[in-house]
């Protein structure tokens, strides 16, 4: 009897098995029917809203651009007209101020016959020295982007009128460049007060920009095309920008002269930003109502520093973790680096605009496999650790800086050295986003990814205040390269390692769906690390056919 029930029971667990795989290939037909039929939908409702496009909707292929996706294509050109707007007109206008700013002081700034290199310049113009001039200005704005950021911030998301707001900067945007097209001996003073208010007004449009980017799409394969051409095509377009400005310079007989290549470049800058930003706020991004409520007797002007506070508060005592993250973004920000080196190659190596344009290119197209090689660290270790190395690396090439360039006559050099900077700068940001994809906690996305870039934006003006101080106290910018960027990054270093695992964080986060935490759960149980499948659906899901055949 005791066997018959047993090989009963035997028998009904062995039904049950079978029910249960049944019921779980079932599931699985059912979801794959599912996904299908909503893929269906979506391209359907694709082509009903590509029949409904302008005729004048660029396609490709057959198929409209950006899936169709007329405030898609709006973020694009608002992104390129911003991008133009700094690195390709900056690139130029920048280094004419430095000349015109050394010939109002009294400084040599032509080569006299016989000689190599020009003199120092230690008279100074304003109450400071001409090669002070850049990292003032981008201190300056620094300090007035960091103020401004969470105030602007806060007025966009109560507000309902984002596109009026986001055309009445865009507007203004235009008018603070279009002066820079008459930069000589007599109105650069002036045009140094423009870049002051361009490089605030460039932020506040760029918060304008962003604040349409969750609800372009809500398809996450349509978000990731997204995200590749609006970082693939202004990069794209601003080496093709820097070369035509060089190519005209070359065509009226003005490369190497200042004043010259810069009006070019405005002129060209103007032109471009002008048209791309018509078409994007005129005519391709739509009104959108506020993103959030102002709560009751919240004032806008304090609503966005309040919120900084409360969020800091609230890490500070639940997940330190993060907050050393945000500390890491802050201390580890390399975009100081931009005007230092700027004023670097502009003073130390006594480089033209066209020299530095040629600068420009190299870094830019250097940071393509920076990016490459960003993807492969976090992939072979994790992105805490990628950008622990990333920063180690960028300070030692600063440090090679400051060691071999040494004066005029080192084109070739610089030209390495600036290599350099551009596959570690695309490194460090890479890992930087793919860190902030994976660790921003679940449902706190528009909190955190609103502190983080107040923390990216907090300290850019303390390394170019350093170096200006340095210079303004007769100390060599060699040493003021180094000393003002390198301490920083090795603060970010700690910083990175007071984070702790990283395992650790993505678990905390809760990005991960309930199927790849049990996967990772069983991998560590092995001893194999999380980290290095914490992103792979791929593996998962074969594991789980695996499980599905197993007798």
């Amino acid at each position: 009897m005791d066997a018959a029930s047993t090989g009963g029971e035997t028998a009904t667990s062995s039904s049950s098995m079978s029910a249960k795989k049944n019921r779980s290939r079932t599931e699985t037909v059912s979801t794959v029917a599912s996904s299908e039929t909503q893929q269906l939908k979506n391209a359907a409702a694709a082509e009903d809203e590509a029949e409904a496009l302008p005729r004048w909707f660029p396609i490709c292929c057959g198929k409209p651009i950006l899936h169709g996706k007329p405030e898609a294509l709006g973020f694009l050109l608002g992104m390129l007209g911003q991008v133009v707007g700094v690195l390709g007109v900056m690139t130029f206008v920048v280094p004419s101020l430095v000349y015109f700013a050394k010939k109002e002081a009294g400084c040599q700034v032509e080569l006299e016959e016989g000689q190599d290199e020009l003199p120092p310049c230690n008279e100074t113009v304003y109450g400071i020295k001409p090669s002070s001039m850049i990292t003032t200005l981008v201190s300056i704005v620094s300090i007035c982007v960091a103020l401004m950021t969470p105030v602007i911030g806060a007025i966009i998301d109560t507000s309902r009128h984002r596109r009026l707001i986001g055309r009445c900067i865009a507007f203004f945007y235009c008018c603070v460049i279009l002066p820079q097209v008459f930069i000589s001996e007599n109105t650069w003073f002036p045009l140094v007060i423009c870049l002051m208010l361009q490089g605030c007004t460039i932020m506040a449009l760029s918060l304008c920009l962003h604040a349409y980017l969750p609800d372009l799409t809500d398809s996450e394969e349509e978000l990731n095309d997204f995200t590749k051409t609006f970082t693939a095509v202004p990069g794209g377009f601003i080496i093709v920008f820097i070369i035509a400005v060089i190519g005209a310079s070359v065509a009226f007989d003005v490369a190497g002269e200042e004043g010259p290549t810069a009006r070019i470049a405005a002129l060209f800058g103007v032109i471009v930003v002008a048209i791309s930003l018509f078409i994007s706020w005129g005519f391709l991004l739509k009104e959108r109502p506020s993103l959030n409520a102002l709560e009751e007797g919240q004032w806008r002007l304090t609503a966005g520093f309040k919120k900084i506070y409360l969020t800091a508060g609230r890490l500070y005592r639940t997940d330190m973790p993060l907050l050393w993250f945000f500390i890491a973004v802050a201390l580890g920000d390399v975009k100081p680096l931009t005007g230092i080196g700027l004023t670097f190659l502009s003073s130390q190596q006594q480089f033209t605009s066209t020299d530095v344009g040629l600068a420009a290119i190299i870094m830019l197209v250097s940071a393509i496999p920076g990016a490459v090689l960003s993807a492969f660290m976090c992939r072979k270790f994790n992105p805490i650790r990628s950008s622990m190395l990333s920063l180690v690396i960028f300070s030692m090439t600063t440090i090679a800086a400051s060691i071999f360039l040494t004066g005029p006559n080192q084109k070739p050099q610089t030209y390495v050295i600036v290599g350099c900077w551009g596959v570690v700068g695309g490194w460090k940001v890479t890992s930087t986003l793919m860190l902030v994809a994976g660790i921003i906690p679940e449902g706190g996305d528009a909190e955190y990814m609103g502190f983080y870039l107040f923390a990216d934006s907090g300290l850019s003006w303390l390394p170019p205040l350093i170096f200006t101080a340095m210079n303004e106290a007769g100390m060599s910018e060699r040493l003021g390269v180094s000393v003002s960027t390198v301490i920083w990054y090795v603060l970010g270093i700690g910083a990175y390692f007071m984070m702790g695992s990283y395992d650790d964080l993505i678990q905390r986060a809760n990005r991960l769906e309930a199927p790849e935490k049990e996967h990772m759960a069983a991998i560590s149980e092995h001893g194999d690390s999380p980290s290095k499948l914490s992103n792979s659906k791929l593996a998962i899901a074969i594991s789980e056919e695996e499980a599905l055949e197993e007798p």
